[in-house]
């Protein structure tokens, strides 16, 4: 097994029980979630074998590749096509991504992971008889939840990261122009105020 074998949905679930404090539970837990197997079996296994098993999952205490942003994805129905400049974004696109991110608190970011993938990229249908039509964006919350079930972290985490760093880059801008809107505002007010 890999990062590649590790959707965004099983991520979450690892990432949710990180913060148990004895080893051994918090193992059988990660058992559970990548076998896809009841604790209460797990829970039946000697020490010795959890540990044996857990080295399949050595994979997991690395971070997965920032490997090279794929010009576009393939997610259950839909082939994805992510917009890496903000230029190439529609305002729909832009306004979604920037009503996502003020929402998110630090301790959410990986929980948004679909959703911030899924408001940066354009999205067509995948069928057999329109193979050629047009990357589209129609918000994001339908494509964030098969982003979410299907996308495997190994894929997900590069735009993740490179989505995350946009975000950085953007807040000084936004803040900027929220900034001199405010003083243009303030003047107006004054103005009026002024004459009256």
């Amino acid at each position: 097994m890999t990062w590649k074998d590790i959707t965004i949905d099983k991520y979450l679930q690892l990432y949710a029980i990180q913060k148990v404090g004895d080893v051994i539970d918090r193992e059988v837990q990660m058992l559970s979630i990548l076998e896809n197997v009841p604790e209460k079996e797990i829970e039946k296994l000697k020490v010795s074998e959890i540990v044996e098993l857990m080295k399949k999952f050595e994979f997991l205490k690395t971070l997965p590749s920032e490997k090279p942003i794929t010009i576009s994805f393939r997610c259950g129905d839909y082939r994805l096509h992510p917009c890496l400049l903000t230029s190439e974004m529609t305002a729909a696109q832009f306004i979604d991504f920037s009503n996502v991110c003020k929402e998110i608190k630090s301790d959410d970011l990986p929980y948004r992971m679909a959703d911030i993938i899924a408001c940066m990229c354009k999205v067509r249908r995948v069928t057999a008889a329109f193979p050629f039509i047009k990357y589209e964006y129609n918000g994001y919350q339908k494509i964030s939840k098969a982003i979410h079930k299907e996308m495997s972290i190994a894929d997900a985490y590069p735009l993740f990261v490179f989505f995350c760093n946009v975000l950085n880059n953007l807040q000084p801008a936004m803040k900027n122009y929220l900034e001199q809107k405010v003083k243009k505002e303030m003047k107006a007010v004054k103005k009026i105020l002024q004459e009256a």
